[in-house]
C-alpha cells in the first residue's frame, strides 16, 4: 500500500486532487516578469517625444523652456542641466538602440548658441564610459598638450642628476621659441623669474594647479590674477634648435605624472572613439 501512495505522490496525483477538491485554497504565487516597454513608449512615459532613426536607433527629445521646466530624472541629464551658464530654450536628445534604449549610446543638448554631445562608449571589460565630443572623459578635466613635441620619458640614458630632478616634474621638449600653452583654462596665481627662467603657476579650479618652470620669455599680458584660456600662450621656449621646460601637475596637493593624468582624461583611444561614432551614425 505504501508503494502505491508513494507512486501517486511522485506523479503529482495528490496535488491535483487537492486543488480540485479545495479550489479556494491559495495556490503558490506564479512569478511573472513585467514586459519591458517599447522604446517609444518608454520615451513618452518620461514626457519626451520619440523619433525613429536609421540602423535600429531611436531618439527621445525634450524641450525645456526655462530653468523651472521639469527635467528628465536621469543623473547625467540632471548634471548637464545644472550648469549655470546654459541658456533657454534648451533641447535635450537621448539616442540609443531601440532594443536597449534605456542604455543610451548618445546624449546631447542644444541651445541657440551652443551644442554639446556625450557618447556612452563600451570599454574592453564590459563597462561603459561617457566621453564628450572633445574626446575627454565626462565629467572631468580635459587637459591639452601644452607644447608641440611631447613629454620626455625618464629613460636609462638620463644621467643620475637628470633622473633625480624629474622625479617630481615632467620635462617637455620642442622647437626653440615654440609657444607654451596652459593645459586647461585657469587663473595666473604667480609669476617669478630665476636663473633657469620664468615660472608661471596656474589655478585651474577643482583643486588642480600647474607650475611651469624654465620658460625663456612670458606671453603677452601674463601677470598675476589674469584669466587664461587653453589657446592663450603663457610663455615661449628658449631660442635654440630644441629647448625644454618643466611642468608639474598638482592635484589635491599631490604631484601627478603627465602621462597618467592625460590618459585618465582620455580613456578611449582616438581610433576606437572614431569607430564608435561612425557605428552609431554620428
Amino acid at each position: 500500500m505504501s508503494i502505491i501512495i508513494f507512486f501517486l505522490y511522485f506523479q503529482g496525483t495528490f496535488h491535483r486532487l487537492y486543488y480540485k477538491v479545495f479550489p479556494l485554497v491559495v495556490r503558490p504565487p506564479v512569478s511573472i516578469m513585467p514586459k519591458a516597454l517599447a522604446w517609444d513608449k518608454w520615451c513618452e512615459k518620461h514626457h519626451g517625444k520619440p523619433f525613429p532613426l536609421q540602423s535600429d536607433m531611436g531618439q527621445c527629445s525634450w524641450v525645456l523652456s526655462s530653468e523651472k521646466s521639469p527635467v528628465p530624472d536621469f543623473p547625467l541629464v540632471r548634471y548637464v542641466v545644472s550648469e549655470d551658464s546654459l541658456q533657454y530654450p534648451l533641447k535635450l536628445h537621448w539616442m540609443g538602440k531601440i532594443n536597449d534604449f534605456e542604455n543610451p549610446s548618445l546624449f546631447g543638448f542644444q541651445t541657440d548658441h551652443l551644442e554639446r554631445w556625450f557618447f556612452h562608449v563600451p570599454l574592453g571589460d564590459t563597462s561603459f564610459v561617457w566621453v564628450a565630443d572633445n574626446g575627454c572623459r565626462f565629467p572631468g578635466p580635459c587637459p591639452v598638450n601644452p607644447l608641440e613635441g611631447g613629454v620626455l620619458s625618464i629613460s636609462e640614458d638620463f644621467d643620475f642628476e637628470g633622473r633625480e630632478s624629474l622625479l617630481m616634474k615632467d620635462q617637455f621638449m620642442g622647437i626653440g621659441e615654440s609657444p607654451v600653452y596652459p593645459i586647461m583654462p585657469g587663473r595666473v596665481v604667480s609669476v617669478s623669474k630665476e636663473t633657469a627662467g620664468y615660472t608661471v603657476e596656474l589655478d585651474h579650479g577643482g583643486n588642480l594647479m600647474t607650475r611651469s618652470t624654465g620658460l625663456s620669455s612670458l606671453g603677452e599680458g601674463i601677470t598675476r590674477g589674469v584669466q587664461v584660456s587653453s589657446l592663450m600662450a603663457i610663455a615661449r621656449l628658449a631660442p635654440k634648435d630644441s629647448a625644454t621646460f618643466n611642468l608639474e601637475v598638482i592635484r589635491n596637493g599631490k604631484f601627478v605624472r603627465w602621462d597618467a593624468f592625460f590618459s585618465e582624461a582620455h580613456p578611449v583611444p582616438d581610433s576606437l572613439f572614431a569607430t564608435f561614432r561612425k557605428g552609431i551614425g554620428f
